[in-house]
């Protein structure tokens, strides 16, 4: 019966991924709609919330039971992080214009999130053109999924598992080497650390200051690893 519960919950967070389809005519047409963004914002945060309660749920199982559980709420979560992305384009279109009184200025436009993409030297700007025919596209993680995830990762029973959550991440989005520094301290031990910065040092925007994401690690030992790992041996 438990086991049912939680693939309910799933199903309930998969099902509100598809509230993303009110956003479509937005992208879709020139013509003005207006919906409550808000609201429709919310509703995805909060399925995000309850998959951590089956993701707390899913540590308690074994097994095959387990591992499908676990597969699917990170199916569900990719699913709603990504409408959570469309909407989050499409609101400025969704907004309703605002009226501005005679001779007043109206707001300043919203400014985009900025994009990057993997390149043979490391990330670099998306151009206005685009960026080249099959790179990998990245956007910025953000504080909201940030504290997600580190919730996410507490709640997780093995390595494996926490690893595997980045790991995830680290195919669509790029991290700040202060989120990095909050991702590492979600791991207790110095080894683990090592190997979950070896993981993001790909996807660290801003690189030069790596050195503050070595500075989490305890000994001396493991900061020689790690900057072995990523080309900075001593």
């Amino acid at each position: 019966m438990k086991t049912q519960n939680g693939a309910h919950l799933v199903a309930l967070a998969v099902g509100v991924a598809g509230l993303v389809a009110l956003a479509a005519p937005a992208q879709a047409t020139a013509e003005k709609v207006v919906v409550d963004s808000t609201a429709l914002r919310a509703r995805l945060e909060a399925a995000l919330k309850n998959l951590e309660s089956v993701d707390g749920f899913a540590g308690k199982t074994k097994g095959k039971a387990r591992k499908d559980l676990r597969a699917s709420t990170d199916a569900a979560r990719d699913e709603i992080e990504a409408a959570l992305e469309v909407l989050g384009s499409a609101e400025p279109a969704l907004a309703p214009e605002p009226k501005a009184r005679s001779g007043a200025a109206t707001s300043a436009p919203v400014d985009k999130e900025v994009l990057v993409y993997r390149s043979g030297t490391g990330l670099e700007p998306v151009p206005h053109g685009g960026a080249p025919a099959g790179a990998v596209v990245l956007r910025p993680y953000g504080p909201k999924k940030l504290e997600s995830l580190v919730r996410e990762i507490g709640l997780r029973t093995t390595l494996e598992e926490k690893r595997d959550l980045v790991a995830r991440r680290t195919e669509k989005y790029y991290f700040t080497c202060a989120e990095a520094e909050a991702i590492l301290r979600a791991f207790d031990f110095d080894k683990d650390r090592v190997k979950v910065a070896e993981i993001l040092w790909p996807v660290i925007v801003d690189p030069t200051h790596f050195e503050t994401v070595i500075e989490v690690l305890s000994s001396n030992k493991a900061k020689k690893k790690l900057r072995a790992a990523i080309g900075w041996a001593d």
